[in-house]
């Protein structure tokens, strides 16, 4: 297959999910999140700044009919229909309720002279959509509107479709330059609102400055043609071409249009308005954008191939892969973050906690570039604000999402060391280092005082104890191959601290926390010292408590002690567990029940929640017999869904995948040489070379 781009539905987990009738053991197991994927068919790039698609206020990324939903069978509608209210800007992807919801510059056509906001920004039915890789279009009765994207601006075109209307009383193009996230009503748990100024700069172009989320965006904007054009706050029109406004809801610009065709540029800066007048100089035609970017979209995707005479098997795949490449956004040189200089920055790393599992490993694999740029803007976000980020989007609000996880950045250090990636891993350790100073409850206080008592341990978070102690075992061991004994040394006093975590019965403990699961759930999490975990449990006893938390025993238990499914990604490493645990003929049921059950086609194709491309990466991962441990030198291995997967690694190795049979692996070998059933080496997974699954 020559262009993987063609197969994607960038529609792919936008709506609620709509998945085939689970086989076994899938049946047995505990949907516990929202029942939605939580994407967009926004226009945009792999990786890129900008997304644009139709705006309807819909939870959470501000697209769609769907009310806020984190788990439970029904999810309520917003809307009976998809509607239409104007093309914005920024969106998450496949996050939950992470408080910040972008949204931002709505921008919606019309016919006459600008009434009132609720006029203005009225929902439209939709007759249609239309999209794939790099671009977006919707159709209403009377106008439709397309959005591509280059890495410099947004562009949107504009077709007027009533021509009398249009004769008659003109067109009209209006953005809202104070909206800030979802639909507001009762509903919605919290709304910010805007502050900043609007300028009109001529008939065509306007330009905004606007502090949303604690972040000031500085927006440009211009039109192919316009025959004037005026500012509004909320129902009004105002005078002069300037207007500042403070926590407001609707403020923006409105220009009149009499062509039946308009093209609109817009470029957002995070440095000044200078920066923003440069990113719209000598802009792209439209249709050359978006041939622009469905090849980049094809180079990036083509980075792995598979090889299946199944279209629909194609689709998921590749649907998949696409929605792994959105996140994070390559910001570099427009860092928010004061003091951070105009270097590399990433952003949109909304939910750490479950791309730091998959997708990030996913992305330290194949794709250079960005690795590079996050590992530099880990680096450099440590030095400026002290700490490494877990949840760091456009946000002034560093504590989102605090509770979530800790060290997750660490695991990440770790993975790119392994893959190869460049990057100053002796400044990254010290960051290490540093950050964990603020994690008195684990190392200790600065004084060298002990840490609090392991009863109250980590705010309480048993699943935060993992979290470190599993991070500090990877930092210990890359510091160590590093040449940095002193922090290997430093981080292997506290990797032991795992077992406190653990009961006398060899679960987790049940009076500790643990967040967005239970202690089931992290008690099949694959740990380093895998072996000494079961023992814990005692061998026998801990396989009997694996085939009941996956299903396959005990079927009348409570659902909350089961495997979630992939629904939820706080365990969805642990299959691999089975395979520790000797129960490869399980392990292998559940993979394929997994994919089989939880993964299929089109807007309903995802089981939950995607969060950033962490869902859709494990899905990939599964799907190609090989799954990352993050943080160490370790895939797991289980049984490849294709014949045959070629992947094009970030050094310019490849790593061909084969599976000779139809049933379970009895052999595997790499380069020729018997790797076993369970794991095999990141660092001889980097080098290339054949993996082969002989089945049985």
């Amino acid at each position: 297959m020559k262009h993987p781009v063609s197969r994607v539905n960038v529609f792919y987990g936008c709506g609620e999910y709509r998945l085939p009738t689970p086989v076994e053991p899938a049946s047995a197991w505990y949907i516990r999140k929202g029942r939605t994927g939580n994407t967009t068919p926004a226009a945009c790039l792999p990786f890129g700044k900008y997304s644009v698609c139709a705006y309807t206020g819909g939870y959470p990324a501000g697209y769609g009919v769907n009310m806020l939903h984190c788990g439970g069978p029904v999810v309520d509608k917003l809307w009976s229909e998809m509607p239409f209210i104007g093309l914005s800007h920024f969106h998450p992807s496949g996050t939950g309720k992470i408080g910040a919801y972008y949204n931002y510059a709505v921008t919606a056509p019309g016919y006459g002279p600008y009434t009132s906001f609720a006029d203005a920004f009225a929902p439209q039915r939709v007759e249609g959509e239309d999209a794939c890789p790099g671009y977006y279009a919707v159709t209403t009765r009377s106008v439709r509107c397309e959005a591509t994207v280059d890495r410099r601006t947004a562009i949107h075109r504009y077709t007027f479709r009533d021509e009398a209307a249009l004769a008659t009383s003109g067109g009209r193009i209006s953005i809202n330059f104070a909206n800030d996230g979802l639909y507001r009503d009762a509903r919605r748990e919290l709304y910010r609102t805007a502050s900043g100024s609007v300028r009109i700069l001529g008939a065509g172009e306007a330009a905004a400055d606007v502090t949303l989320e604690g972040v000031t965006l500085h927006f440009r904007v211009k039109l192919s043609s316009s025959q004037g054009a005026a500012l509004f706050e909320r129902d009004s029109l105002t005078d002069g071409d300037e207007l500042s406004f403070t926590d407001e809801e609707a403020c923006g610009v409105t220009f009149t249009v009499r062509e039946p065709q308009i093209v609109l540029h817009m470029a957002v800066s995070l440095r000044d308005q200078a920066h923003a007048a440069q990113l719209l100089c000598d802009p792209q035609s439209f249709d050359g954008a978006r041939a622009e970017a469905y090849a980049l979209w094809d180079r990036a995707l083509s980075a792995v191939e598979i090889e299946t005479d199944d279209p629909i098997e194609e689709e998921i795949f590749y649907s998949n892969l696409y929605q792994s490449l959105v996140k994070p956004c390559d910001l570099s040189g427009e860092s928010f973050l004061a003091g951070f200089g105009d270097g590399p920055f990433v952003t949109d790393l909304a939910t750490m906690w479950d791309m730091y599992k998959t997708e990030l490993p996913l992305l330290l694999t194949l794709y250079p570039d960005i690795s590079e740029k996050l590992l530099a803007s880990f680096q450099r976000t440590c030095e400026t604000i002290g700490k490494y980020p877990q949840c760091l989007i456009l946000s002034s609000d560093m504590q989102l999402s605090v509770n979530q996880a800790r060290m997750l950045a660490d695991f990440t250090i770790c993975d790119a060391y392994y893959r190869g990636i460049r990057a100053d891993y002796g400044g990254l350790i010290d960051g290490a280092v540093r950050d964990s100073a603020r994690f008195t409850d684990f190392f200790g206080k600065a004084d060298g005082g002990a840490a609090e008592d392991p009863a109250v341990l980590c705010g309480n978070y048993a699943s935060h104890l993992l979290d470190m102690a599993e991070a500090s075992r990877a930092l210990s061991l890359a510091a160590a191959q590093c040449g940095r004994q002193d922090a290997a040394d430093y981080f292997s006093r506290f990797a032991p601290r795992w077992r406190e975590a653990f009961s006398p019965d060899g679960m987790l403990r049940d009076d500790a926390e643990y967040y967005e699961g239970t202690r089931f759930n992290y008690s099949f999490r694959p740990l380093y010292e895998m072996e000494e975990r079961i023992a814990l449990c005692g061998a026998d006893a801990f396989r009997a408590a694996c085939l009941r938390f996956f299903g396959f025993t005990h079927k009348d238990d409570p659902l909350t002690c089961r495997f979630e499914a992939f629904n939820n990604e706080t365990d969805m490493e642990s299959p691999y567990v089975l395979g520790a645990a000797g129960l490869r003929r399980e392990l292998y049921a559940v993979i394929r029940a997994g994919l089989d059950s939880m993964f299929s086609v089109g807007r309903g194709g995802l089981p939950g929640n995607n969060d950033s491309g962490g869902l859709s990466s494990c899905y990939l991962w599964n799907a190609l017999g090989i799954f990352p441990m993050a943080g160490f030198d370790r895939m797991f291995l289980s049984v490849p869904r294709f014949s045959r997967a070629v992947l094009h690694l970030h050094n310019g190795n490849d790593l061909t995948i084969r599976r000779e049979g139809d049933g379970d692996p009895v052999r595997v070998l790499f380069g020729g040489e018997d790797v076993g059933l369970t794991s095999f080496p990141v660092t001889d997974m980097m080098r290339g070379g054949e993996l082969v699954f002989y089945t049985a």
